[in-house]
């Protein structure tokens, strides 16, 4: 009797885990939301701290000060970027049209036919039927809105976490028993810990990989190579994966100057990264955290699969958040042994 009693609880916490699963994955959009605002307050709190600890000032003025700077810095990108590719515009298309109907006769060259790789002999002046078109309008729009009502969720979410972390940190742990209230509070510690390390540590790579391809692409004389270059900065917030998307654009305004150009763009691109990831990454992972590269590919392929872009760009730090809370809840609690906690 008392084996069945226990077989029906397993069964009845399984199934409950199942459906808790079921849930979350259903509404993963949400939560990621949910969670990309905690990973912006981690950021506002922590930059406001470190002003603190260099200006006198109170805490709610600091955080006010990491916010305007921010938004000043964010807007000034945008309006640099902006204007120079409006005013760029006519050469680019020029020269993009060129490129392509040059890659398309030398593919004629060489037996193949242009079309079947979507160049259409070389121009970009296709237009598609009206039903495809405003099927894809319809799509961009719909894309757009969501992204800016996510963004707007997260910013404004992440300024009132960030502007009273305790008070939501404290309603959480009265969920909990008493008797387990100030270990909850210890490991929301320990995660924002662990975040904000890791955070130090993808803005250092960040800042390093945009400055070296700044140089390089000005150094080459590539049209647009400050916003290029801080294209890939922002995308190595991603890892990996960040690399690959960042190239594309590069190499493209590359192929504007000449082929070599391109090759030397590429080359420039693979030893900044290579740089980063082999010299610059070990050397911040003593002070920062460090993600095992097979499980944080893993967690970018679940997060893609749960929530598309938008999963795979916060699932490392997602990763972070669960090895924390697996190092902790498990290790620690369950299994009583130490364990130096990531972000430690």
């Amino acid at each position: 009797m008392e084996f069945a009693q226990r077989c029906a609880i397993v069964a009845g916490i399984s199934i409950l885990a199942l459906a808790v699963a079921a849930f979350l994955w259903e509404v993963s959009q949400g939560v990621l939301v949910i969670f990309s605002a905690i990973l912006l307050a981690v950021m506002l709190n922590g930059l406001s701290q470190m002003l603190t600890r260099h200006v006198y000032m109170p805490r709610r003025w600091a955080l006010a000060v990491t916010i305007t700077l921010l938004g000043l810095l964010i807007i000034g990108v945008f309006m640099l970027g902006g204007s120079r590719i409006l005013s760029e515009a006519p050469q680019l298309r020029h020269g993009l049209t060129q490129s392509l109907s040059q890659i398309s006769d030398k593919l004629r060259s060489m037996g193949i036919n242009p079309k079947t790789m979507g160049l259409n002999g070389g121009s970009i002046n296709s237009i598609p039927s009206g039903a495809v078109l405003f099927e894809h309008v319809n799509g961009y729009i719909s894309t757009s809105i969501e992204l800016a009502t996510d963004t707007l969720v997260i910013v404004v979410a992440g300024i009132y976490f960030a502007a009273s972390p305790g008070l939501y940190i404290h309603t959480a742990t009265l969920l909990c028993p008493p008797s387990k209230r100030a270990r909850v509070h210890d490991i929301a510690h320990e995660v924002g810990n662990g975040l904000w390390r890791w955070l130090l540590g993808r803005c250092a790579s960040m800042l390093a990989v945009g400055v070296m391809a700044i140089v390089g692409l000005s150094a080459l004389g590539v049209h647009l190579a400050v916003l290029l270059g801080f294209i890939a900065g922002a995308l190595t917030f991603i890892p990996y994966l960040g690399t690959i998307i960042s190239l594309m654009p590069a190499v493209l305004m590359g192929l504007l100057q000449s082929p070599m150009t391109a090759v030397y763009v590429l080359l420039l691109f693979l030893g900044a990264h290579l740089l980063e990831g082999y010299i610059l990454t070990p050397l911040i992972q003593e002070k920062a955290v460090h993600l095992a590269p097979a499980w944080l590919i893993i967690a970018q392929l679940l997060g893609g699969l749960a929530a598309g872009i938008f999963g795979i760009v916060i699932a490392a730090p997602v990763m972070v958040v669960v090895t924390i809370m697996v190092q902790m809840l498990y290790i620690e609690d369950v299994l009583g042994d130490n364990v130096r906690l990531l972000g430690e």
